[in-house]
């Protein structure tokens, strides 16, 4: 049987970042916007439950000070705005606001320190990601001796009329018999719902693709 990864720390940090900014969103809302931001489907439940583990882990949930672009120069509440979104890059801002390089650097030092969460880095303009300690876990690695065998997998899409059930099978067969007995799925399970590729997809929903 495949053994599913859970959680990764891209998606924690998106979810971390959406709960501090966003506060009150529903989980459904903040379940739309994790899956646009690291494409990869979440339900509201899971969200929920995630948010509770979150919290047991101690890590910082509550809404980031608030930071209002009143009363403040208009080239720098310009810039926030544009920016809130996704990142720009710096020569388009700079033909955007017609400003030059040099003067572009000025200006988002300047909105630093009004407080804004605004950054440049490789040469791109945007909010930085909230970044929150997570735990971490040590493990031990056995001394060299005993083998270990895994298989990976990945991009199955069980459920979409392209899916190599075939290959699939007879990769699973040939790896349980060199000892394989657990099996890493590092994405793409299932074929995501999407209006793009409901024409493809042999099943629909999980009911349906589960057997």
């Amino acid at each position: 049987m495949a053994r599913i990864i859970g959680w990764t720390q891209q998606e924690d940090e998106a979810l971390i970042q959406l709960i501090r900014t966003s506060p009150r969103k529903t989980r459904s809302e903040l379940a739309r916007e994790l899956s646009a931001m690291t494409a990869v489907d979440r339900s509201s439940s899971s969200v929920a439950t995630r948010i509770l583990t979150l919290r047991d882990r101690g890590v910082d949930l509550t809404p980031a000070p608030s930071v209002t672009t009143n009363n403040v120069d208009p080239l720098i509440a310009r810039l926030v705005e544009v920016t809130k979104k996704k990142p720009k890059g710096l020569e388009e801002l700079c033909d955007t606001f017609d400003l030059s390089p040099r003067r572009m650097r000025e200006l988002v030092i300047e909105a630093q320190n009004r407080g804004f969460a605004v950054s440049l880095e490789d040469d791109h303009v945007g909010s930085p990601p909230q970044r929150e300690s997570l735990d971490t876990k040590e493990i031990t690695i056995s001394q060299p001796g005993e083998r270990h065998a895994l298989a990976i997998v990945g991009d199955i899409h069980f459920g979409s009329k392209h899916h190599l059930s075939g290959p699939f099978l007879d990769f699973c067969g040939k790896a349980y018999e060199a000892g394989v007995r657990e099996f890493l799925q590092v994405g793409d399970l299932l074929d995501g719902t999407y209006s793009h590729s409901l024409y493809e997809q042999s099943a629909r929903g999980f009911e349906e693709r589960k057997d």
